[in-house]
């Protein structure tokens, strides 16, 4: 079941706002499963416009953030801080693995 699975990918999305305007509609609540309610650790970074790589990454747990430098393997699958729109959503929603632009 999508409520007790393992985290598929983590974002922030303007839920009341797509609701609002009629692009997704609320069919039923289920609390969130207990391995899945702790606060997920983002990657943050600013991409050069020349490169669209990042340099200097900084890590993110919902209350501060703090700089790294490059960032490891392991920490390279953390998603990316950011705010999506429906479109965005539904295509990652639908891909495999973690977003291919990760701005490495």
């Amino acid at each position: 079941m999508l409520v007790t699975g393992p985290v598929r990918l983590s974002t922030f999305f303007p839920l009341a706002a797509a609701i609002k305007r009629g692009i997704f509609k609320v069919v039923g609540h289920k609390d969130v499963a207990p391995q899945n309610k702790p606060f997920p650790l983002f990657r943050d970074g600013v991409a050069d416009p020349k490169t669209n790589k990042v340099k200097v990454w900084w890590l993110w747990d919902g209350e501060k953030e703090w700089k790294v430098g490059e960032i490891t393997l392991e920490q390279r699958k953390f998603p990316l801080r950011g705010i999506w729109n429906d479109t965005l959503l539904i295509e990652r929603s639908k891909a495999e693995g973690p977003p291919s632009n990760d701005l490495s």
